[in-house]
């Protein structure tokens, strides 16, 4: 579409010769009769005028490749493993991970894991709002958290 318009307004602007110079009226007196153009009458020249704007526009989009379509965005998702045991988790709670990363929970409710586990693995997917949703494994329930930066 804007090689179309390039193009259009090329064309139009060679068109109104009044308002702006065309490619033989920019020539000097020298250059014109050098070109042999001298003895075009004013319909061959106009035509010229028009392919060379016509050319100028072609070129000019030629320059100006078109920009690469966006590459779809992976979100990042975290993972590592929680410090130390978890045995379950109520809104508010802060969960550390190994490397001392703080995440606390904002969903409503509680959850209690039955057996108390050991450094559990720990995804965390993005979400659009800037929260995570926390999966740790082999625990069935997930749930929704912020990262603390204190």
């Amino acid at each position: 579409m804007k090689r179309v318009l390039l193009l259009c307004f090329a064309l139009a602007g060679t068109l109104c010769a009044e308002e702006k110079a065309t490619f033989s009226h920019g020539l000097t007196e020298a250059e014109f009769k050098a070109a042999g153009l001298d003895k075009l009458n004013a319909e061959e020249r106009g035509r010229l005028d028009e392919l060379v704007a016509r050319r100028e526009a072609e070129s000019l989009l030629a320059a100006k490749p078109a920009p690469a379509p966006a590459k779809p965005v992976r979100p990042v998702i975290i993972t590592g493993k929680i410090a130390g045991t978890m045995a379950g988790w109520s809104e508010g709670t802060v969960l550390v991970l190994e490397d001392g990363q703080r995440w606390q929970v904002v969903d409503e409710g509680k959850y209690r894991a039955a057996p108390v586990r050991r450094k559990p693995k720990v995804e965390l997917f993005p979400l659009s709002n800037g929260n995570y949703i926390m999966s740790i494994d082999t625990v069935p329930r997930r749930a929704q958290v912020k990262r603390v930066t204190e």
